[in-house]
């Protein structure tokens, strides 16, 4: 769990006896750190870990950006929603209070600042967006409401 800039993570292999804390108050904007927890797993197995992630920003014309402007609601759970708003060239998204900036690879490939491994697509047909897909720890569909 956590809030901006503190994360903490607890995870417990009773198998093998091992047991991970991780307390963790740094962020790198420049370099977003991918989840540490994950990494170290990865390294105790033997299995292929990836300690930082660039991440490209591509320039997106605000006219193209305005599209996505809106809100969207998860389509497995309707009542919950993003709000996705523009600030000084930049899109931002509403999640429950917690503001999230967008960084677009393309036209549709975003990631979240400072979330890692996340990517994101919108979806648009015949000129209209009509979704966004995001994926972290799963797929998560959100439809554009309005």
């Amino acid at each position: 769990g956590g809030i901006f800039g503190f994360n903490c993570y607890f995870l417990y292999f009773p198998t093998e006896d091992i047991t991970i804390i991780l307390l963790n108050n740094f962020l790198d904007e420049q370099h977003p750190t991918v989840l540490p927890v994950q990494d170290i797993t990865a390294i105790l197995f033997n299995k292929p870990y990836e300690l930082y992630h660039d991440i490209k920003e591509g320039k997106v014309e605000d006219a193209i950006l305005s599209n996505y402007v809106g809100t969207y609601a998860l389509s497995t759970a309707p009542k919950r929603t993003i709000v996705v708003s523009m600030n000084s060239g930049h899109l931002q998204a509403n999640i429950s209070g917690t503001i999230l900036e967008f960084v677009f690879q393309d036209n549709q490939h975003f990631q979240f600042k400072n979330v890692p491994r996340t990517e994101g697509t919108f979806t648009v047909e015949n000129g209209k967006v009509i979704k966004m897909v995001i994926l972290q720890n799963g797929r998560y569909e959100w439809i554009k409401m309005k």
